[in-house]
């Protein structure tokens, strides 16, 4: 048993959609949040993800922006899924 199965975490596509979405959002981008972050993050909430986990200070600084989306570190992520 991996990682993704013990802890029910989907791995997604990247798909041309995301890709726009990632485009149209110039938000992110104000925040200093990298085009290649922001893919994680468009992906997430598209997804309707509950957690994205990361250790980048400015993805951290996300948290509480989206009401659906919860951005934490490791450590917290694994406090909630245990």
């Amino acid at each position: 048993m991996n990682t993704a199965e013990v802890f029910s975490i989907r791995l997604l596509e990247l798909t041309p959609q995301i890709i726009a979405a990632v485009c149209r959002e110039d938000g992110l981008q104000h925040r200093g949040i990298r085009a290649a972050d922001a893919i994680h993050v468009i992906t997430a909430l598209q997804a309707q993800a509950d957690l994205l986990v990361t250790a980048d200070r400015s993805m951290l600084a996300l948290n509480g922006l989206f009401p659906t989306l919860r951005c934490v570190d490791t450590d917290e992520a694994l406090r909630l899924l245990a």
